[in-house]
C-alpha cells in the first residue's frame, strides 16, 4: 500500500494544533464537570421551529410588568428560527413552555449580521442564567445542547448533552460570515445550534452554530469581508492542513460578540476574565 505522506503530515498537524500546552487545572474532576453540565443545563432552552428544534442559553433576568413574573431574556442562532417567526415556543429545563417573543434578529445578510436571535418570554418560575465571561485564548471548553438524537455517553435522560473538556482547534483573527470564529474539535449535532460554549469555571464563552462539514469546499469558509479564510491560516501551516481545521472544526460565535450585541438595559452576569492557569 502506497502512503500518502502529505496526507499523514497534515493530519499530524492537525491534532498537534489542536492540544492546549496547559498544565494540572486543564483537568477537570468529575464533581466539576457534573457541576458545570448541571449549572449549564438548568440555563439551557429547547427552541421548536416547523420542522425540529434548537437550543438557546438564558442571559438575563429582570422585571417584568407582572411584579409577579420575571421577564427572561435568551439567545440562540438565528438559523434556528423560522423566516418569518414573531413568537416561538421554547420549552425549559423543567419542561415547561412559553411562548417567547422574537426581540431581535442580527443576519440581516451573509457579509452584513451575525448568526444570533434574542428573544423573550416571561414566567413565574426563577430560572437559572449564566455568567459570560471572556475566553481566554488557552483553555479548553465544553460544548452543551439538546441534540435531536441523543448520545448515549453524553446525553441525561432528558437529552441534554455536555461534552467533556475539548481543545480549540483555532481562534481566528476575524470573524468569518455569521460572526463564527471559534473553531473546535467536537461534533456538535443537529439541535446543538444555539447552546452554550463554557469554560472549565462554568462560565459561558460562546456559542454553538456550525457543526462539521467535512463535505463542504473549504473555499465556503469566508470571512466577512468576502476574504478565504484558508488563506490566512496557509501563511502558517500547509494548505490541505488548514483545509482540514476548517472543514472538521465546530465553530461557534464568542461570547464577546454575543454581549456587544445584546440590547442596551440588558443585566448580564458578566465577570472579569478570569487567569488561564497555564
Amino acid at each position: 500500500m502506497k502512503i500518502n505522506y502529505k496526507r499523514v503530515w497534515s493530519l499530524l498537524l492537525l491534532a498537534l494544533s489542536t492540544i492546549i500546552i496547559c498544565y494540572p487545572r486543564q483537568s477537570l474532576s468529575e464533581f466539576d464537570y457534573q457541576k458545570i453540565c448541571f449549572t449549564a443545563k438548568q440555563s439551557t432552552v429547547k427552541i421548536f421551529n416547523s420542522t425540529s428544534w434548537g437550543s438557546g442559553v438564558l442571559l438575563s433576568k429582570g422585571s417584568s410588568s407582572d411584579p409577579s413574573y420575571f421577564t427572561y431574556t435568551l439567545i440562540t442562532n438565528d438559523h434556528v428560527l423560522d423566516e418569518k417567526a414573531s413568537f416561538v415556543t421554547v420549552q425549559t429545563p423543567d419542561q415547561q413552555f412559553y411562548q417567547a417573543l422574537v426581540l431581535v434578529r442580527y443576519f440581516h445578510a451573509p457579509d452584513a449580521g451575525y448568526d444570533l436571535a434574542v428573544l423573550q418570554f416571561d414566567s413565574e418560575k426563577d430560572y437559572n442564567i449564566v455568567s459570560i465571561n471572556d475566553w481566554d485564548g488557552q483553555s479548553q471548553v465544553l460544548s452543551t445542547g439538546i441534540p435531536l438524537f441523543s448520545d448515549p455517553e453524553l446525553s441525561d435522560e432528558d437529552g441534554f448533552l455536555c461534552s467533556g473538556l475539548i481543545g480549540v482547534s483555532r481562534y481566528l483573527e476575524k470573524e468569518m460570515m455569521g460572526g463564527y470564529q471559534v473553531g473546535y474539535s467536537f461534533g456538535v449535532r443537529q439541535g446543538m445550534s444555539g447552546g452554550g460554549i463554557y469554560d472549565r469555571f462554568g462560565h459561558l464563552v460562546g456559542i454553538n452554530g456550525k457543526g462539521r462539514a467535512v463535505i463542504a469546499p473549504a473555499e465556503s469558509y469566508l470571512y466577512r469581508d468576502g476574504t478565504p479564510v484558508q488563506q490566512d491560516l496557509a501563511l502558517a501551516m500547509p494548505l490541505e492542513t488548514a483545509q482540514i481545521i476548517l472543514r472538521e472544526s465546530s465553530w461557534g460565535i464568542s461570547a464577546q460578540r454575543v454581549a456587544y450585541l445584546l440590547p442596551s438595559g440588558l443585566s448580564l452576569d458578566k465577570l472579569d476574565q478570569k487567569d488561564s492557569g497555564c
